[in-house]
Parts: structure tokens; sequence; C-alpha cells
């Protein structure tokens, strides 16, 4: 046809964005990155244990060690009366200091003991009667007197002495402690879909805070390394805040009663040291409280403190000086066995004060603002003083750390952690007819602590 028979007629040519948007050409700048910007969220003493090999297989829910009481002992008193110039004086032993067994007393004053009270003066003790729990002191200057007595005083016994020719004493044993606590069984579960197993999304890969990643397929594949984390988070609160369960709490499915442990800090708030603490208050004089306390309970060398960020930072503004010059060396040879990597990833900063190396580890869960770091909570001033040493048990020979935590275990067969899956989805052989993906973690593990009397809370609740 020729072109000349088109003349009449109009075209109006499409613009550009009828057929393609310049949005829709350009690949979107979104980074294939799920960036873990919350860290390890607070999971960190469990870990730590884990880090130090601080774990202890048992075969039993109730576990339990014997710990030695002092050899050598007070005798707390109740308020009388001082004495005239060489008078004998009666004392009353408070009941702190007395042991009941099968319905007999049992008493630290022997006959013949000698007696220095706080002002210095010294005195026999020339009659007990222990059914009573009372005993009788005499100066051993004709011209000292027995000083008044407060209610709960204790008087010290330095040595003892006697005539010649005269009989033995009676003997004396130094007491036990039984240490007592429970297993917990803790659970977690991830349940997916068949069809929300094949969904892909933007994101495959994990980044921590120092920049390493790790590969996930689709994002319900991220739901096994959290199941990790919520059961690791759930074992490290467990060890730390959980109070062992007395009252009646039952499942009503299986009809038998829910068992927990008991963990640190409710240990250390019955059988320990606690110091109140107002924050903001640190000094010097407050450690060194906490020095003279462990000292005095004749702790080792090497302690550690978990410590809540408010306390942790007050502590570095009040010592400054003395973590200019950390003891590492000294940390990687004894606490590490020389492992400069495993003394690396636990992060302890440490120095040395009052012949004691002391070892600062901040507490992710006392920080956590929906744990210990929650509106209305206060751990973040919280510190705990504990040795970290190793004792014998007697019975086993094995050496147990002082803070640990201990798991089921008899065999091959431990409940340290169990992972499996049932499932009706997803490669490998399907064990139930729905479609679905599930994923379990269980885990049996109890929290133990040896020499509480050595453990100092500084205490701000």
């Amino acid at each position: 046809m020729p072109i000349s028979s088109y003349t009449n007629n109009s075209f109006v040519a499409p613009y550009s964005s009828d057929l393609l948007s310049g949005f829709d050409i350009y690949k979107p700048e979104k980074l294939n990155k799920l960036f873990r910007v919350k860290g390890d969220q607070g999971m960190s003493y469990f870990m730590l244990l884990k880090s130090l090999g601080f774990e202890t297989a048992v075969a039993r829910d109730l576990y339990s060690h014997y710990e030695e009481m002092l050899i050598h002992d007070t005798v707390p008193v109740n308020a009388q009366a001082g004495g005239a110039a060489g008078a004998t004086v009666t004392l009353t032993i408070n009941a702190a200091g007395i042991d009941v067994i099968n319905g007999v007393n049992r008493i630290f004053p022997r006959l013949w003991d000698t007696i220095l009270f706080s002002n210095g003066v010294t005195a026999s003790v020339v009659a007990v009667n222990v059914g009573a729990a009372t005993f009788d002191v005499r100066p051993n200057v004709s011209g000292d007197s027995i000083p008044a007595t407060s209610l709960a005083e204790e008087i010290v016994v330095i040595s003892n002495a006697f005539s010649e020719g005269s009989d033995q004493p009676s003997g004396r044993l130094a007491g036990t402690k039984q240490y007592t606590n429970y297993l917990q069984i803790i659970k977690e579960s991830l349940n997916a879909t068949g069809s929300e197993m094949t969904n892909q999304d933007w994101f495959d890969e994990l980044v921590d805070d120092s920049g390493a990643g790790k590969k996930i397929l689709g994002y319900v594949m991220k739901g096994p390394v959290d199941l990790d984390y919520r059961l690791a988070l759930s074992v490290s609160n467990a060890l730390l805040f959980q109070k062992a369960t007395t009252n009646t709490i039952t499942d009503g499915t299986t009809n038998r009663a829910i068992q927990t442990t008991n963990g640190l800090i409710p240990e250390i708030r019955t059988d320990g040291n606690v110091l109140p603490y107002t924050p903001g208050t640190f000094n010097i004089a407050t450690f060194d409280d906490i020095v003279k306390i462990q000292d005095a309970e004749f702790c080792g060398n090497d302690i550690v403190a978990f410590l809540g960020i408010d306390l942790h930072l007050e502590i570095e503004n009040v010592m400054v000086d003395y973590f200019k010059e950390t003891e590492i060396g000294y940390t990687v040879a004894n606490v590490f066995k020389g492992d400069e990597g495993l003394a690396m990833s636990v992060g302890f900063k440490s120095f040395r004060k009052g012949d004691r190396t002391f070892h600062f580890k901040r507490m992710g869960s006392f920080s956590h603002p929906k744990i210990g770091g929650a509106p209305g909570y206060n751990y973040r001033n919280m510190g705990m003083f504990l040795p970290i040493d190793m004792r014998k048990d007697r019975s086993t020979g094995d050496m147990i750390p002082s803070i640990g935590c201990r798991y089921k275990s008899l065999g091959k067969y431990s409940r340290k952690m169990e992972t499996w899956n049932v499932s009706g989805a997803g490669d490998g052989m399907k064990v139930i007819s729905n479609d679905l993906a599930n994923w379990y973690m269980r885990t049996h593990v109890g929290a133990h602590h040896i020499g509480l009397n050595r453990f100092v809370l500084l205490d701000p609740q």
C-alpha cells in the first residue's frame, strides 16, 4: 500500500513509563544478611561454665556433698552482767552455739579451756553444765574482772591449761554440713509446616557483632539457631536466679511434681555473705570489706566477680589505677592452664589486690532488657565475688569446681543436651502423617556450689 494513503492518520508514541518503570529495572539494595545486633542476648553465664569445663555428671535428680565446718570455733553467749575482781561468772551459751543430736546437747566449751575476752582478760573454764548449756569462767589474774557480754556475743577459746596428774579432756570432732540441690528438666521446641519450610526469604546469612557469618536456608531454618539460644538462656537463668521448689506444683498430665534447682543468687542469700549496697557509693573501702570477708573464710587466690553493667562501670571508674596493670599473664597461666584462646573467649579483666587476683566478668543477663535489666529490676547494680577453684570430692576422688552445673548421666546415656526431630515434612524419614517438622531440645541440669561461706553478694535489692 502506498505511503501516501496514510498521510491523514496521526500516531501518538507511548511514554516509556507506560511500558516499564525505572523502579522495576533496578535490583533492590537489600543486603542478604540478617544482623544479630543484640549479640548473645545475655546467655553468658551458662556458656562461661561450659568454656571453663565446670560441668559434672550425676546419676540422681537429688545430689549432695559434705562440707567440713571450722575445726576451731567461738562460743556465742547470751547477755550477762560482768563480775567483780577475781569472781567466777556463769555464762549461758546462745542457741546458735548448741547442736542437739538425739536429744543431747553438744557444746564447744570444755572444762579447763582458757577464754580470751575482747578487753584482753583471760579466764579458765572451771565448770561446765552440758544439759543447761552453761559454763563458769574465773579470771586468771585475781585483779581482773569478767566483762559484761551482749546477746549472741562470740567468746574466743584460745587454749587450755591442766594440772599435773590430771585426766584427759573429752574429745572434739569438727562438724559437717550437707549441701543438697536438685536437677531441673528444661525443654524447648520448634514447629514448622512443610510449606513454610520451602518459602525462600531474602536473607540467607546470620552476622554477629564480629562480622562473622553463618549461612541459613530460609528464615524458618534460623529457628534451630534460636532454639539453641532459648535453651541456653533458660539454663543460664535457672543456674542464676531459680529457687528450689518446696511448694506443691504438679503437672496435671503426668501427675508428677515439678522440680527446680536452687540457683547461685538464692544460695548466696541463704548461706553466703550478703553486703547491702547503695548504687553509686562503691569505693575502695567497699572492695576492702569484700577482701576481708573472703580472707576470714580462707578463700583461695583467685576470685571471679560477676557484675551488672552499672556496678562494673562504677568499679572501673573507682579502681582505674588498678586496671592499668592487669595480671593477664598470671590469669592465663593459672586459671586457663596456659590456654590463651580460652582466656580470650572468656574475656576476664583481672587485677591483683590484697594477695588475691580478681577476675571481672560483666553479666549479660543482668543487663538484658527482658530479664535482669527489665524496668523495676536492679540487677544492673548487683555483683557476686566467688572463689574460682577446685575442691576434691572425697567419695569419688573427682576435683569439683566451686561453681558449676551438674547434668544427669548414667553409662552411655547423657541428658546434658538431647536434640531430635519428629517430622512428616522435609528431608529424611517421615515418622508422622502431619505436614509438619518438629525440632526438640531437652536438658536435665542443676547448679552446684561448694563453700558458700566464701561467696559474697554485693546486693542492691
